[in-house]
Formats: C-alpha cells, sequence, structure tokens
C-alpha cells in the first residue's frame, strides 16, 4: 500500500502544479491581450504634438526609434529583380 499512497501523493503534487501553470499561462495572456489592446488603441489616435512633427523630431526618435529608410529605398527585392528559376511554372490554362 505504500506505493499507492506514494503514487497518490504524487499524483496530487502534479495536479497542483499543473493548475498553477494553467493559471499561470492564463494571467499570461490576459496580459498579452491587455498589451495588443493598449497598442492598438494608441496606435489609432495619436496625440496631435508628435502628429505634427517630423520622423527627426527627438519625441519621436525617443518613442518610434531613428528614421533609417533613405529615399528611394526597396523595402523588399521587385519582382523583376529575382532569377526566373524562383518563380513557379504555369500549368496548362483551364479554359475551354
Amino acid at each position: 500500500m505504500d506505493a499507492y499512497d506514494d503514487l497518490a501523493k504524487r499524483e496530487a503534487e502534479l495536479m497542483e502544479l499543473n493548475k498553477a501553470i494553467n493559471m499561470q499561462s492564463e494571467l499570461i495572456l490576459q496580459e498579452e491581450e491587455l498589451v495588443s489592446r493598449q497598442q492598438s488603441s494608441s496606435a489609432q489616435r495619436p496625440s496631435s504634438k508628435s502628429a505634427l512633427k517630423g520622423p527627426d523630431d527627438p519625441e519621436n526618435i525617443s518613442r518610434y526609434g531613428p528614421d533609417t529608410t533613405t529615399e528611394g529605398q526597396e523595402v523588399g527585392p521587385s519582382l523583376s529583380a529575382r532569377p526566373r528559376s524562383s518563380r513557379l511554372p504555369r500549368g496548362p490554362s483551364s479554359g475551354g
């Protein structure tokens, strides 16, 4: 009976740990949701001061970081710059 008692005791401990982990996970999810809501609401209504200032304004730099884009800089490679081999081959047309 000692082995069964030990197993039951361990099972109870594991259930308590599992419960604590689940509570912690729930708190983390709630916190992430709250942060996400705060970020989306602050992004929707920027303060009138910072909206009128340029990207090089110290207040904007401290909030968003320096403007690292340059004139004419592309975000990613354009389709024409890709080698032809990376494009997917076209299948036969499905027209009738």
